[in-house]
């Protein structure tokens, strides 16, 4: 079965499993110590199943009510919330409504009982009210295991109701939801709003708005491997540079200009300069740092890529490109694409660092990562769809492991978006990002990459 947040959803029934096989066999030996009727009387397997299973039901509906959560001090009302509804359905049950007979055959009492039935807590009490009233006195002999359906039955006429031994069994002629019955319900609702919780949890946008289809579990990359999915996702953001540079190069040379490069970003990669250049005090080389600086500043102005920017960015295509093959083909593939990496390098000038080393570990790959955030819709004098807002657009860099990395950008360049899309945030429009070899935008790809 594929689940979909695997590590935290392992992690998190785990631990509730953990928890209560704990913490609820401890309340016997508690209540036995104390002496009271209640838990020395009643057969134990009763009591232990029943707190068990009301806490994984409580805490499959408390998940529910999770997914429309955004902020704590809501969770913070929530929760007094539930707690005033179930002190009001503990007060009515106790009453007897809808569980007592006289109720319970009525339109009335039937439309309570399929309301209670689907909360946690009403099974709970109706169960808490036979186990109390079948040691109420010194007398009464409490109930057994094997009598956790036969006790509860619903003989209004005295005369038809069978003789029995109330020091040894307990019966009640006016019960019509046995415990049976209530375990049953407890089981169901564990389930039934775990899997409503989980189903939520992927259809209802999140705080950065992330959500996915209502029929996302029909989709084949839902259930497709992981390794399929990371291949489809990198060949369709080279299949998008190859057409996006061919375009620019025809576009330029039928306007007789050079060629812009065509990973178009504002934001400055300071990660991959091998040999970055020994700085003086001397007043000339400061001088000259600053006639660099304002340079690539004036770059900036007019649209021109920065040099660092083009070189990383044409050694992560050459690296997509070795990614498809590894991922797709296999070693064979891998070998061949490194051979003819390995031919351009041999081909390159000793100076061109754009050339891509097969034995650099990255621990982060970015290829042509772009994000759009939709213009609103206007309406009045302002009518119809503004401009889209990008966010980046065609960011190529990659981070060596051990590497001290530094983002560098002005206000609005996307530095911010960019780091929200490497942690999974916000979905990237395009392109995609490796960390640690594991895909971002497959399936589950976060769940793997975090440990």
């Amino acid at each position: 079965l594929h689940w979909t947040y695997s590590a935290h959803s392992y992690s998190s029934c785990s631990f509730r499993l953990r928890f209560l096989s704990t913490a609820v066999p401890s309340l016997m030996p508690a209540g036995n110590i104390l002496r009271f009727r209640f838990f020395v009387r009643n057969d134990s397997g009763l009591l232990v199943l029943l707190f068990w299973l009301f806490l994984m039901a409580l805490s499959s509906f408390s998940y529910f009510l999770s997914v429309f959560l955004s902020k704590q001090q809501s969770a913070v009302y929530m929760g007094f919330v539930i707690f005033l509804v179930g002190w009001i359905m503990q007060t009515i049950a106790i009453f007897g409504l809808p569980y007592d007979p006289q109720y319970f055959y009525t339109r009335t009492g039937r439309a309570f009982f399929r309301i209670f039935s689907c909360l946690p807590w009403c099974p709970l009490i109706k169960g808490t009210l036979d186990l109390a009233a079948a040691t109420g006195s010194d007398k009464d002999p409490g109930i057994r295991w094997s009598q956790r359906s036969s006790y509860c039955q619903h003989i209004p006429d005295t005369a038809q109701q069978p003789a029995y031994d109330s020091t040894t069994t307990y019966v009640d002629y006016d019960c019509v939801y046995p415990l049976n019955q209530i375990y049953i319900n407890l089981v169901i609702q564990a389930v039934v709003w775990l899997a409503i919780a989980l189903y939520l949890d992927n259809v209802w946008p999140s705080g950065s708005g992330k959500t996915r289809p209502p029929w996302y579990f029909l989709l084949p990359s839902y259930w497709a491997n992981h390794r399929a999915g990371t291949v489809r996702h990198l060949r369709k953001t080279d299949s998008i540079t190859s057409s996006t540079d061919r375009r620019s190069l025809e576009s330029h040379r039928g306007s007789g200009a050079q060629p812009e490069p065509a990973s178009r970003g504002k934001v400055r990669v300071a990660a991959d300069l091998q040999a970055p250049p020994v700085r003086s005090s001397t007043p000339e080389s400061t001088d000259a740092d600053v006639a660099v600086v304002e340079q690539r500043k004036a770059k900036a102005v007019h649209g021109e890529e920065d040099e660092d920017v083009t070189a990383e960015a044409n050694k992560m295509k050459a690296l997509l490109k070795y990614r498809i093959a590894g991922l797709s083909k296999g070693s064979r593939g891998l070998q061949a694409t490194a051979k003819r990496i390995q031919n351009l390098q041999d081909a390159a000038s000793a100076t061109d660092h754009s050339m891509l080393d097969p034995n650099v570990q990255l621990a982060v790959e970015v290829f042509g990562l772009s994000k759009v955030f939709k213009g609103p819709i206007g309406c009045g004098p302002n009518k119809g769809s503004m401009a889209d807002f990008w966010a980046i657009k065609g960011s190529w860099f990659g981070i060596q492991e051990g590497q001290l990395f530094c983002l560098l950008g002005p206000n609005g360049a996307g530095k911010t978006t960019t780091i929200n899309c490497l942690t999974g945030i916000l979905e990237p429009t395009g392109g995609d990002m490796l960390v640690c070899g594991e895909s971002v935008c497959t399936e589950g790809g976060l769940d793997r990459i975090r440990p």
